[in-house]
């Protein structure tokens, strides 16, 4: 009588497996072992892993990409007979390898330390890293759809867990970088929005010598061409998100890069998507909205990083973009009402960044306009030719970003000061960055502050409705304590370190003699209204 067979494990049939692909002779019978190997690869990772990695990558090097085998196991590099290769054995293999990076949840072998004895594994040899950037070749005839999906793919998982090993064995690559950037011009999108997504993980926090080569296989040129192929800033959704992470990665702290980014022509391009921040005109969907503020946001943050004070890099920059109209589009942005506040926000501190200590520039703002809000119209005076701090010729609206019939067009001192000191319904925070950008108008600029002073104490002596710094601090409405805050900060940048602005503001008067009114000093009516609010119960 037949005795029944002794019931096979898991790992048993695992380790025949391996064994199986180790010793094979005919690639059918190798091939039916990965088959199997990969059966289990999601339950089993540990045991599939630690028996058969090597001979994976072996036979990805062997069967699939048709490399001769060494003695010992290694490749040589050099191809065994033309055109052995088997597209199929590629995809079965790198199928394999993914899954094992990516185990079941509930498997009993799941654990983080199989994706780091993955990378490891692939990370020790040059060679490894190498043969997946040459099934990333788009010439070599085994690079079809899915054997450039999953070699980005692994070299994503790879980078998931060594990712300084991944930089190092990359520049170490001969066209590493090329065969990376390449995969932008997949016309497949999956292909291309995981190579996009493995460039962003592979630039965030890389060396700069990484980031320097990359940027110079044009891909500053590339990521807007995959925006525009998107539908745009408004469009694109998430990937036009990874575009811009991707082009933050590249330009943050880095003077090189951005010097490409402008003489490259990028510039242009990207006040094209700062016009896109503004809201469409025909009805979208909340999600639409929602897509286009969160894009808005990303790119507000990313030209941010080409200003930032101090470096290098920052007057060529706020040059370049302020005379490509950044100015105009962001103010436009600012003032829009159908903006959410915290991107009308990040607009103001964004324009503050553009002329921030440029004195040209900031001689320059005062001359632009922006459209108010009709609600706004009757506390703003129509454009004259003389404003605050800078001497301009009436402008019409031809200079705007953003054309308006209905709405009026003032100077955007008077709009700011308006903004900062007049509209207590406003948020505060929006106003707030409002009077930021009054004071980088004013900083380091002493004839532009002796102006707005002079001005401002000209205003105060004919008692004039419109917005003013010292009316406002020297006659504080009870009822909007943040406009004297406000006004306390403007005029403290006005007098501060000029002895004769210190003088000139000393010598402002409140009251009148001839109506028996008690004529105090500015610094006795300052001292009258803080000893006020001191004995108060409000700020």
């Amino acid at each position: 009588m037949l005795k029944t067979p002794p019931l096979q494990t898991a790992t048993a049939t695992i380790d025949t497996l391996c064994g199986r692909l180790a010793s094979a002779t005919l690639l059918e019978d190798r091939r039916a072992a990965i088959l199997g190997l990969r059966s289990f690869a999601k339950q089993y990772p540990a045991s599939v892993a630690s028996g058969s990695l090597r001979e994976l990558i072996t036979t990805l090097r062997r069967d699939g990409l048709g490399e001769a085998a060494s003695p010992r196991g290694k490749s040589d590099r050099r191809p065994s007979a033309a055109g052995s290769g088997d597209v199929d054995t590629i995809r079965l293999v790198l199928e394999t390898l993914l899954m094992l990076f990516k185990p079941d949840a509930n498997s009993p072998e799941a654990s983080d330390e199989i994706a780091f004895f993955m990378a490891d594994e692939f990370s020790m040899r040059q060679d490894n890293i190498a043969l997946l950037l040459n099934l990333l070749d788009p010439t070599s005839p085994y690079a079809d759809y899915y054997s450039r999906l999953y070699s980005v793919n692994l070299l994503s998982a790879i980078c998931a867990a060594r990712p300084e090993r991944l930089q190092e064995c990359v520049l170490s690559a001969p066209l590493g970088t090329s065969r990376l950037v390449g995969v932008l011009d997949d016309t497949r999108d999956a292909v291309r929005n995981a190579g996009l997504l493995l460039l962003v993980d592979l630039t965030g926090g890389a060396s700069e010598e990484l980031r320097k080569i990359v940027a110079f296989e044009d891909v500053f040129a590339k990521v807007f061409v995959l925006i525009r192929l998107e539908g745009g800033l408004a469009d694109a959704g998430i990937t036009g998100q990874d575009c811009l992470s991707l082009l933050a990665n590249l330009t943050r702290n880095s003077a090189s890069n951005q010097t490409m980014f402008r003489e490259s022509g990028c510039v242009s391009q990207f006040m094209q998507l700062l016009r896109e921040i503004f809201p469409s005109s025909t009805p979208s969907t909340d999600f639409a909205a929602d897509t286009r503020e969160k894009a808005g946001w990303g790119l507000l943050q990313l030209f941010r990083f080409f200003l930032v004070s101090g470096e290098a890099s920052t007057p060529q920059n706020q040059l370049a973009f302020f005379r490509a109209g950044a100015a105009q589009i962001l103010l436009d942005l600012a003032f829009s009402s159908d903006l959410p506040v915290p991107l009308r926000v990040l607009a103001f501190q964004s324009t503050a960044d553009l002329i921030s200590n440029n004195q040209p520039l900031q001689e320059q703002l005062a001359g632009l306009q922006v459209a108010v809000s009709s609600a706004d119209k009757g506390a703003l005076s129509p454009p004259a030719p003389q404003t605050n701090g800078s001497r301009s010729a009436p402008h019409s609206a031809r200079g705007s970003a953003r054309t308006s019939v209905e709405k009026p067009r003032t100077y955007i001192i008077e709009a700011l000061l308006e903004l900062t000191l007049k509209q207590s319904s406003a948020e505060a925070t929006l106003r707030a960055a409002a009077c930021s950008l009054i004071q980088a108008y004013l900083g380091r600029h002493d004839r532009i502050k002796a102006h707005f002073l002079q001005r401002a104490i000209s205003g105060h002596e004919s008692n004039e409705t419109g917005a003013n710094a010292l009316i406002s601090l020297l006659q504080p409405d009870l009822n909007d304590h943040n406009s004297v805050v406000f006004a306390s900060w403007i005029a403290q940048d006005l007098v501060v370190d000029i002895t004769e602005a210190k003088a000139a503001f000393a010598s402002i008067k409140e009251g009148g003699e001839s109506e028996d009114e008690d004529v105090l000093t500015s610094l006795q009516s300052l001292g009258s209204s803080l000893e006020g609010l001191l004995q108060s119960n409000g700020n």
